[in-house]
């Protein structure tokens, strides 16, 4: 309440010296600066800068920052973002774009502060360089579990990092300006529109269909061991080379080639360069591996199989419906002619486990074996008498098959 306060008064303050004044100064473009860039420069610093304002202003706040770099509330208000004073019916108005650096026509005591902000991104342009600092995050472990029921400390911590909020908003803006592929029929996860909650229901709808018509098949569910930091830098570069805009592709290059992560210990700050995978807790980061790991699975997914094969109406290709990609976690049906034996069941699920892992370790990715489940579901006469009784044993002593069954017979 009292930040609150504090921007309403700031902003009325603003507000009475530039409408009050009866013979106001004309504010000079923060676009007038002293430096001379090349047009194409000039150009795409002006689209940095809307980038950005755009970024920072859809940027959740109350989230920690490093210590080199200022809070995404603070650049709210230096560019003007903070909301309005209340409105008659009690609810904010609209974000006030008319005394930050983010307007053209702001108060004349911003102005050397919009052209000193413009000049910047104009030499990040004219050079092809970004700050490094933009690249450092400082990381700090959290949690995972309750520690009274962890045995090994290490293994219930998970890794945060926190990065500067105008080098994520930058970033976000180069990769909104690439040309990521077409998203597959059934691929989900980071993308608008695509829900986890509609992967979840595609696998129950056809388990349930191929139940329901007593088709034997077993569902599969495969994870990834610490995927988003094992991809490896030459395949980000492969790949987005076709992807990034030719003028942004030395500065998207430097996201992960100069990354590096600042840890505390006793012995004070330790900074390490990562060696793999997007940088921790960029926007980007999710993008990057999706696009990345989209290439890859783009023929596991396609797989032909006359028995699940559809055409998607909106593409027009055919898509294998028993198969679906939510980020790193894939699913797999796999439809057997009658009940098989457990020898049977085993060799076609390690075939299955070799075809993904050649898809995958061109990347730097491996299989988490300890987090796969395999769900299988017989129908007829064979599944009572000669599956059920032996199939649960062989499967649960085969560490590369699976580490939960459930057998249904109908």
């Amino acid at each position: 309440m009292h930040v609150q306060n504090v921007l309403d008064n700031i902003h009325d303050r603003e507000e009475q010296r530039f409408f009050e004044c009866e013979d106001p100064e004309p504010v000079p473009s923060m676009f007038d600066i002293s430096w001379h860039f090349p047009h194409d420069v000039i150009k795409n610093a002006k689209q940095d800068f809307y980038g950005i304002q755009k970024n920072i202003r859809k940027a959740k706040c109350r989230r920690t920052s490093p210590e080199h770099a200022m809070p995404n509330e603070v650049w709210r208000i230096l560019l003007g973002l903070y909301p309005r004073k209340p409105t008659n019916s009690g609810k904010c108005g609209k974000h006030d774009l008319g005394h930050g650096i983010g307007y053209e026509e702001g108060s004349i005591e911003c102005i050397k502060f919009k052209q000193m902000f413009f000049t910047i991104l104009c030499m990040i342009r004219k050079t092809g360089c970004a700050p490094l600092s933009w690249h450092l995050s400082k990381s700090f472990s959290l949690p995972k579990k309750n520690p009274d029921i962890v045995n090994i400390a290490m293994d219930a911590l998970r890794n945060i990092h926190t990065l500067d909020p105008v080098g994520k908003s930058f970033y976000k803006h180069v990769l909104d300006r690439a040309s990521p592929p077409v998203p597959l029929p059934n691929e989900f996860g980071y993308l608008k529109g695509r829900r986890r909650e509609t992967a979840i229901k595609q696998q129950l709808i056809v388990s349930w269909r191929l139940h329901a018509n007593k088709i034997n098949h077993s569902t599969t569910s495969y994870d990834m061991r610490n995927a988003f930091g094992s991809v490896h830098f030459c395949m980000i570069r492969q790949i987005f080379q076709f992807l990034v805009a030719g003028e942004d592709y030395k500065l998207f290059n430097q996201r992960f080639e100069n990354a590096a992560t600042c840890v505390c210990s006793l012995e004070g700050n330790l900074v390490y360069r990562i060696g793999s995978g997007p940088l921790p807790g960029d926007k980007i980061a999710a993008d990057i591996f999706r696009i990345v790991f989209h290439f890859a699975m783009k023929k596991w997914v396609s797989k032909e199989d006359c028995r699940l094969m559809v055409k998607c109406n909106t593409t027009g290709d055919m898509c294998n419906i028993g198969k679906s990609m939510y980020a790193d976690d894939l699913m797999s049906k796999c439809i057997f002619s009658s009940a098989p034996s457990p020898e049977n069941m085993k060799k076609t699920h390690d075939e299955l486990d070799q075809e993904l892992d050649e898809l995958i370790e061109p990347l730097g990715l491996h299989q988490n074996h300890s987090k796969k489940e395999t769900i299988v579901s017989f129908a007829g006469t064979d599944a009572t008498t000669t599956c059920i009784g032996n199939l649960s044993n062989t499967i649960l002593a085969s560490p590369f098959l699976t580490a939960c069954c459930i057998l249904e017979s109908g």
